[in-house]
């Protein structure tokens, strides 16, 4: 039996991991021939549908002696968006410990070197230190280079997205700026003061960072992954801010361009696209957010055409479970 640890899956989606896990659920696991069981490593949300997780799952809050006796029981153990900070329970495993895919690399996070100081959740440097050395398979899922690939030896494959929508750059309010992601320190969410924006995101965050930046231009909207994309579609803004720094793949941009929006980048994410809505500090911002307010559309077209076919590179389903199958022997 094979057991596959995560934080979340399902319909309650927090960030892209769950993202991550979802699509392995539905793409990956069907071709499996062993038994398999979820281990999710967390409470029950309220609102979690069970049929959302289409294999047998347990939430390890909810019953930790049926994970106990499911980690007794299998054969090996693979990390699909584990948790980042020690987990007791899953010690005396280790030698089932097999494969660990890394979603973001935690010294990435706590050392982004950003003014703003803000976590998603507990880092424990030293936990992810242990899964990386203890797996046999390290496997890095983002696009972009990250100091995890210079301290470690990792198998590189790159997540996929699928564009359903590849709509035209939108010609309308240049001013106001959209953002749909965590209120965290990389994400660089504080840009935002000062500017006309609409924000998607998580409210105790934003209602907490609110007080100490000037949002008053902005309007906020309770994030839920139901309205996500939708979100994109209904709400007429051209710019986007997705200066996300040490971003792993980036879910939420290549969202921005399916949907016809143009995203201001950070100088390391993609950098093998030569596009030039870039910055690196929040005076970076402000004057890109000047430029393009200005530019001509066409002039922005170039440059949203560029990214878009960048990110073509990253569309095939096939080859990403081709290669996830391979490295885990499915």
């Amino acid at each position: 039996m094979i057991v596959f640890v995560t934080t979340s899956a399902g319909n309650q989606i927090i960030g892209g991991g769950d993202i991550w896990v979802n699509n392995f659920i539905q793409h990956i696991v069907p071709t499996i021939e062993e038994e398999v069981c979820l281990i999710i490593d967390n409470k029950r949300p309220a609102k979690h549908i069970q049929s959302s997780i289409s294999i047998p799952h347990i939430f390890r809050l909810e019953n930790p002696k049926l994970v106990e006796d499911t980690l007794d029981r299998c054969d090996r153990i693979i990390f699909l968006h584990p948790p980042y900070s020690h987990r007791e329970y899953l010690m005396e495993y280790q030698d089932k410990w097999d494969s660990v895919f890394i979603q973001a690399y935690a010294k990435d996070i706590t050392e982004a070197g950003t003014d703003f100081k803000l976590y998603p959740t507990k880092i424990d440097l030293g936990w992810q230190n242990l899964l990386l050395r203890k797996c046999k398979n390290k496997v890095w899922i983002g696009l972009n280079h990250s100091s995890l690939l210079d301290e470690w030896d990792c198998i590189k494959i790159p997540n996929y997205y699928t564009f359903t929508e590849n709509r035209e750059l939108v010609d309308v309010d240049t001013e106001t700026i959209g953002y749909a992601a965590r209120f965290e320190s990389r994400k660089n969410p504080h840009w935002l003061s000062g500017h006309t924006a609409k924000v998607l995101t998580h409210k105790y965050d934003y209602y907490n960072i609110s007080e100490q930046y000037d949002f008053k231009r902005c309007k906020f909207y309770e994030f839920d992954m139901s309205i996500h994309r939708q979100w994109f579609i209904d709400k007429s803004w051209q710019t986007f801010h997705s200066a996300y720094k040490n971003e792993p793949f980036g879910y939420s941009v290549f969202d921005a361009v399916n949907y016809g929006k143009l995203p201001i980048l950070h100088k390391d994410w993609g950098v093998e696209c030569d596009y030039k809505y870039r910055v690196e500090t929040k005076e970076d911002f402000d004057e890109i957010v000047k430029e393009i307010a200005t530019e001509s559309y066409d002039s922005k077209v170039l440059e949203f055409n560029k990214l878009r076919e960048y990110m073509g590179r990253f569309a095939s389903l096939e080859n990403w479970k081709n290669k996830v199958g391979k490295v885990l022997n499915f």
